[in-house]
This record gives C-alpha cells, sequence and structure tokens, in this order.
C-alpha cells in the first residue's frame, strides 16, 4: 500500500508541476500636488486595496474633487477640511489605474497607497486538497492495520 501512496503522491505532484506559481503582492504609495493617474499592470487575480486622503483650508490644502479606481468614482469621497477614500475591488490581470483629480491651493499635497494581493490560483488549492486527500488515506490505512 505504501508503494501505491508514493505512485499516487508522485503522479499528483508531475501533473501540477508547472501549472501553479506564487504571485508577489504589488504595492505602492505617492503623494503630489497636482491631480494625476497612477498606472501599473498586474499579472494574477488578486485584491486591490487602498486609500487616498488629504487636508485643506481656505489658504492651503489639496481639494480632492475625485478618485476614481480602475473606472470606477468612489462614492464616498466627504469633501470638507479633510478627504479621504478607501477602496477594495477584486481584480484580474492586466492594467489598473487610480485617478485623482482636485485642486492644490498654495502646494499643497494628497498622499495615497495601495496594494494587490494575489488570490491562491485553482490549481494551488487543487494540490492542497490532493494533499489532504492523500494525508488522510494513508492514516486511514494505518489505522486498519495497527
Amino acid at each position: 500500500m505504501r508503494h501505491h501512496a508514493l505512485a499516487l503522491a508522485t503522479a499528483i505532484a508531475l501533473s501540477c508541476t508547472g501549472v501553479a506559481h506564487a504571485a508577489d503582492p504589488v504595492a505602492g504609495s505617492f503623494a503630489s500636488s497636482i491631480a494625476q493617474k497612477i498606472s501599473f499592470d498586474i499579472d494574477f487575480f488578486g485584491t486591490l486595496t487602498g486609500a487616498v486622503s488629504a487636508a485643506a483650508t481656505p489658504l492651503s490644502g489639496f481639494k480632492i474633487s475625485s478618485v476614481t479606481v480602475n473606472g470606477v468614482l468612489l462614492s464616498d469621497l466627504i469633501p470638507g477640511d479633510s478627504y479621504f477614500a478607501e477602496f477594495t475591488f477584486d481584480v484580474a490581470p492586466g492594467t489598473m489605474t487610480i485617478d485623482i483629480k482636485g485642486t492644490s491651493i498654495k502646494g499643497g499635497m494628497y498622499t495615497g497607497a495601495f496594494a494587490v494581493t494575489p488570490v491562491p490560483e485553482p490549481a494551488t488549492v487543487g494540490m492542497a486538497l490532493a494533499g489532504l486527500a492523500l494525508v488522510g488515506g494513508v492514516a486511514a490505512v494505518r489505522r486498519r492495520r495497527g
């Protein structure tokens, strides 16, 4: 039975070789006194999270008029003396964009940060489940024998 379990484990490992790879997270931060569009590429499915903030007074600061992430206008941006927007999106491989529009008052700035964390690929999940099934099968055989 040991040989069967070893053969099964080898077959599973060989069938999944090269299919799954770990994607590295992508992250960045930005600060500016002018409206800008931040663009970056990812090659994996993941979750994009981030935030943009600024402070403004009648004498200085940055008044954010809109924040758009991948073409979606963030509606939770509340104008006033301070501006803040958070976002979380499930994303597919491709170009991501964060577009900040507004007006600088006497050199005022806004800041922001983003991160894209990968979602486990189906092959990775499949390999983990196959490994658990194999370990469970070996444990069941050992229990019956002993």
